[in-house]
């Protein structure tokens, strides 16, 4: 095998330790968030707001979208819950 491949499957095996991390963090502090939060799948929920939108959420990349403005936003799961707070 080539280096390049050696390389590649490397930075595919953290990245997936990686997400299955963030997923079970994630999972394991669910219910710091609001109970109206749904899970439409394991890797895309939904976070209610109070402006009738709700915050979509993806676990395994630490990723959430404003829904007013469309905003991408990354962060850890506290930063997560320091947006959600502010907007309930």
């Amino acid at each position: 095998m080539s280096d390049s491949a050696e390389i590649f499957n490397a930075m595919r095996e953290r990245d997936t330790e990686r997400r299955h991390r963030n997923l079970r963090i994630a999972e394991d502090r669910f219910n710091e968030l609001p109970k109206e939060t749904r899970k439409f799948t394991d890797w895309h929920w939904g976070i209610p707001t109070k402006y009738g939108m709700h915050i979509d959420y993806w676990p395994t990349k630490n990723k959430w979208r404003d829904p007013k403005t469309g905003r991408y936003i990354h962060g850890d799961f506290d930063s997560l819950l320091g947006y959600v707070r502010k907007r309930q």
